[in-house]
């Protein structure tokens, strides 16, 4: 990453976290009742329960819901890949919009809401056998921290994928089956997933323990274009992810196109 290199393919990071003993079931419980309340929590396959009677479920194993969507309650140690410059833009540009919004670059003292913030971190707690089909990530570019229990992500490489692949998935969503051209990654407590930004990996995800993962979505100044690409072929073809688009993604990409624009600006009066 420090070399300037792309990311092609996703990849399994074995880091070392001071936080790595911290997370378990019951102190996430105890965030989640505190912070939700009596509100519902929406689970996969589509339903909701309050986080008492979903933790009740977790807890006794017979539950295979997934929550894909909570706000970042766990507050672990993120992966040190993530803080590189290469990787901050997202946060850059989140960060003027709500500039633009406030008039204003100092302290926020009251709240306009930026959808695509949320996706910057997020936790997913899913049970025993919970199981997400195939799907590319709307934003495309997510890393993901196991905190506590195991998953199994069936992932398919780009480069195994033809036009008419690509075609029939954007059909079928997350019943597509790959044909055998998957590949099984186990991540256990503390591995990272990272599925780099720009390249649509379509993965599956069995939960095998009560899981815990803490995750984010970010992009990559060094692939901008195929992230761009990605983002116009999941906003054609919604059946491949499992979320929505960001209401405010456009916004967003209005910032980038100024970042741009003034760059390549300042660039042409350094050179005259």
């Amino acid at each position: 990453a420090n070399a300037g290199e792309r990311f092609t393919v996703p990849i399994v990071i074995k880091d070392r976290f001071l936080d790595s003993t911290c997370a378990n079931l019951d102190s996430f419980a105890e965030l989640l009742v505190a912070a939700h309340g009596n509100a519902k929590v929406h689970l996969q396959p589509d339903r909701d329960l309050s986080p008492t009677d979903f933790i009740t479920e977790l807890k006794s194993g017979f539950t295979t819901a997934n929550a894909l969507s909570l706000p970042n309650l766990s507050r672990a140690d993120e992966p040190r890949l993530t803080r590189l410059p290469r990787f901050r833009i997202l946060d850059t540009l989140i960060n003027r919009r709500k500039a633009r919004a406030y008039y204003s670059a100092g302290k926020q003292v009251w709240s306009t809401p930026v959808d695509v913030a949320s996706c910057r971190d997020f936790n997913v707690l899913g049970g025993s056998g919970a199981f997400s089909g195939a799907h590319v990530d709307a934003l495309v570019g997510t890393w993901l921290r196991t905190l506590f229990g195991r998953k199994l992500w069936f992932v398919v490489s780009c480069d195994t994928m033809t036009s008419a692949d690509w075609e029939k998935f954007a059909e079928i969503g997350d019943s597509w089956d790959p044909a055998g051209r998957g590949r099984a990654i186990l991540l256990e407590a503390n591995d990272v997933l990272w599925m780099p930004p720009g390249v649509k990996v379509i993965h599956a995800v069995l939960t095998l323990d009560p899981s815990l993962m803490q995750g984010g979505m970010l992009r990559d100044d060094l692939n901008l274009d195929a992230i761009l690409e990605g983002l116009h072929w999941i906003g054609l073809h919604q059946h491949a992810t499992n979320e929505a688009m960001a209401w405010q993604l456009g916004e967003v990409l209005d910032e980038l196109r100024d970042v741009f624009q003034s760059e390549a600006l300042q660039r042409v009066l350094d050179f005259g």
